[in-house]
């Protein structure tokens, strides 16, 4: 599934967050997912979607005292120079950005490409990328790995929040796409981590906080459901996963929740793709990039 290098550095980095000083939260730790009571009410022409999705999930992780500003992120493209030659996008944009200024008194914000507004897994997921850098910015110490991590820190960050059925399900999402020239399917991979490794931490996010991976698996697309299933009966009987857990220093042993069969099957499993959170529409943007990051003069910034 993953390798027992990467399983390593996830264990011990879940760790780490859980013990590192002024980053270590509440050890009973909510796991969010779409049908949480602070999402309900919310349309897809709500007026303010991208803020009131913020204060959602802010109330559904319990951050919703760590101040922050949301702001669109203005378009990069160049537009069209000549009505036979289309011009696109010079470089890819990321899909949201996150700055931390050292100056005092400005809290630090959070960017988004408005075309997320289309895809609200993809947006929440984005903005819980954003909380997560957030939580790491009080960090006084350097991840396992060093400095080069930082930015995979994030999206085991996002899930130690609660948020990582959002990660998952945002990590590789196809959709149906539509321009001047073109129209089919997309491939969008957000985050730093792929499937594998975020169903992984999440798995290690359900035994370390008591949830039962059958309380909710049916909010996970097929593919990451398959993956975290995967861990679970890994972390179960594994025994060298067992090993580096302990040396993890992580609580408890690795006996994850009992799995279910019948949870794999997909006629059991499908709230996932209704509603408000995956009726996705064709959009008319170009292909979204990986998150990465953007530096202004008196900021800090890490790949949002």
């Amino acid at each position: 599934m993953i390798d027992r290098d990467v399983a390593d550095w996830i264990l011990r980095t879940y760790a780490w967050l859980i013990r590192v000083p002024g980053v270590a939260l509440d050890r009973n730790r909510p796991l969010v997912t779409p049908a949480h009571e602070c999402f309900r009410g919310l349309r897809r022409d709500t007026p303010g979607l991208a803020q009131r999705l913020l204060g959602a999930l802010q109330c559904a992780t319990g951050t919703s005292h760590w101040p922050c500003r949301l702001s669109e992120q203005p378009s990069r493209e160049v537009g069209i120079t000549s009505e036979a030659v289309p011009i696109v996008p010079a470089a890819w944009e990321p899909a949201g950005t996150f700055r931390r200024s050292f100056t005092g008194g400005t809290p630090p914000e959070l960017t988004y490409q408005p075309m997320l507004l289309q895809r609200p897994v993809a947006l929440t997921a984005l903005l819980a990328h954003g909380l997560s850098h957030l939580l790491l910015a009080r960090c006084p110490e350097t991840p396992p790995g060093g400095e080069r991590t930082w930015d995979h820190v994030t999206d085991l960050g996002a899930v130690y929040l609660g948020a990582g059925v959002f990660i998952a399900n945002a990590a590789h999402q196809v959709v149906y796409e539509e321009g001047v020239h073109w129209e089919g399917p997309a491939v969008y991979c957000q985050g730093w981590l792929a499937e594998p490794e975020i169903s992984f931490a999440l798995a290690v996010f359900a035994r370390v906080h008591g949830h039962p991976v059958r309380s909710f698996a049916q909010h996970l697309r097929p593919s990451p459901r398959a993956y975290l299933h995967k861990a679970a009966r890994l972390l179960r009987r594994d025994r060298r996963l067992a090993t580096l857990w302990r040396e993890a220093g992580l609580p408890g042993t690795t006996g994850c929740s009992r799995t279910l069969s019948s949870e794999l099957r997909l006629g059991a499993t499908r709230a996932w793709c209704s509603g408000f959170w995956n009726r996705t529409p064709p959009l008319a943007a170009s292909k979204q990039p990986t998150a990465s990051s953007s530096t202004e003069p008196g900021t800090r910034s890490r790949n949002g």
